[in-house]
């Protein structure tokens, strides 16, 4: 677990509002705080966006998830879900084509093959629903309005 992610995320929840934070398991609440780094200075801003801003990727991915798991509504829930099982969808063809093209006998193909297929897994260890930045900023937009209730703008 990354201590300095943990430290950001316990100040981003401790800026959060307090029906939001309700939501929020204790336990995940508690495990940041329990984990945070002391010797780190979070250098977040709670007056600014949180997409303005420079997080840790292990913090977009926790993040993330606590917004898919507690804070957003069952109707982006099915939404992400919808957008991971075509993303599944897709690279399953897209390994399905290469297979049908006999990649593996073309060394050059299966390099490239590789170095995209590692590139993709480094991206799905930080967290599946962050492989496009395009969605993290849907999420980012949706914390903001959340913190925004909280500062009153």
């Amino acid at each position: 677990m990354n201590h300095e992610a943990c430290a950001e995320m316990d100040f981003i929840i401790a800026n959060m509002s307090q029906e939001d934070i309700n939501k929020i398991p204790e336990s995940y609440i508690k495990l940041f705080k329990e984990n945070k780094s002391d010797s780190y200075k979070v250098k977040l801003n709670n007056s600014k966006p949180l997409n303005e801003q420079e997080l840790l990727d292990d913090t977009k991915t926790y993040l993330s998830a606590i917004y898919r798991e507690f804070l957003c509504s069952e109707s982006e829930k099915k939404e992400y879900e919808k957008q991971y099982q075509n993303e599944i969808r897709t690279e399953k063809e897209q390994i399905h084509q290469m297979l049908q093209h006999d990649i593996f006998y073309n060394k050059e193909a299966r390099k490239k093959f590789e170095k995209e297929k590692n590139s993709k897994l480094i991206k799905e260890n930080h967290l599946t629903v962050y492989k496009k930045e395009n969605f993290f900023k849907k999420i980012c937009k949706n914390i903001k309005k959340i913190l925004g209730g909280r500062n009153g703008k």
